[in-house]
């Protein structure tokens, strides 16, 4: 096996935008309910859900951690149950675009598939991008989609040889 350099695809900050903005509307909104003096509990429900919702959508980028990521080793995705899938297990990965959205279809082989546990979230993710075995959403991600599965294919590929 060759040497893999390893790699990692964290969350865009550009994505966040929309989410964080409409939790600081929804924020402000509250806040507007308070000065007013008008439906207190409303206002402060408004008010708390919506700094949470910025707060929430505001960290994944600002923190910097990876979403998706591969080494020597193998690659892993920060999604419950998905691990380290090892590349020798890793027969093909492809683009599958679902709805609008992106998905990383990673397909191992029978005797590493029948070996893994299947999470919930894995399945269900599987089901909506209509895949036999893995899918991951890179939408939103630091490279485009297509970035992303050329990057994995090639250390796929590299992992091997």
């Amino acid at each position: 096996m060759s040497r893999v350099p390893p790699q990692s695809f964290v969350r865009s900050i550009r994505r966040a935008l929309v989410p964080v903005g409409l939790g600081l509307a929804i924020a402000g909104a509250g806040g507007y309910l308070l000065a007013a003096r008008r439906e207190a509990a409303v206002a402060w429900v408004s008010l708390a859900s919506g700094l949470v919702l910025a707060l929430w959508f505001a960290l994944g980028p600002w923190r910097r951690a990876p979403v998706l990521w591969f080494d020597d080793a193998g690659l892993r995705a920060r999604l419950p149950g998905f691990g380290c899938v090892a590349w020798s297990d890793i027969e093909a990965v492809r683009l599958a675009r679902v709805r609008g959205r992106a998905f990383l279809i990673v397909e191992r082989a029978a005797a590493a598939r029948q070996a893994a546990v299947a999470w919930p979230v894995l399945r269900m993710l599987a089901k909506m991008a209509n895949a036999a075995d893995l899918a991951v959403p890179i939408d939103g991600l630091s490279a485009s989609p297509e970035q992303v599965v050329a990057v994995v294919e090639l250390a796929r590929v590299a992992a091997r040889a």
